[in-house]
């Protein structure tokens, strides 16, 4: 957070073999902003961004502020084996923690 009239932005990194980037081998970067007037369409990035979003309005409603904002996400295999979420075996047993 920045001082300032509202603005947002969410950039997501996905890493390759993630469930929104399985046939690539880099990490792929996008975007979603918007400034003090609002969005007139539906973010890019998609339900993540609003998701987020409705986590910072919330706390400014409480606390009667406003301020810049960037949240930076990112979806990594590890995450995802965690959530249990497996496409093709992606997922697979690495070495235990702490070995």
């Amino acid at each position: 957070m920045a001082p300032g009239e509202w603005s947002y932005e969410l950039i997501e990194a996905w890493y390759p073999n993630t469930t929104w980037n399985m046939n690539r081998n880099d990490i792929a970067i996008y975007s979603s902003h918007e400034f003090f007037e609002g969005r007139k369409t539906y973010a890019e990035i998609g339900g993540c961004y609003y998701a987020a979003r409705l986590a910072v309005s919330e706390l400014f409603e409480r606390i009667q502020k406003q301020a810049k904002v960037v949240i930076m996400r990112k979806s990594t295999l590890a995450i995802h084996c965690r959530r249990r979420v497996e496409y093709k075996g992606a997922c697979k047993a690495g070495p235990k923690a702490g070995a």
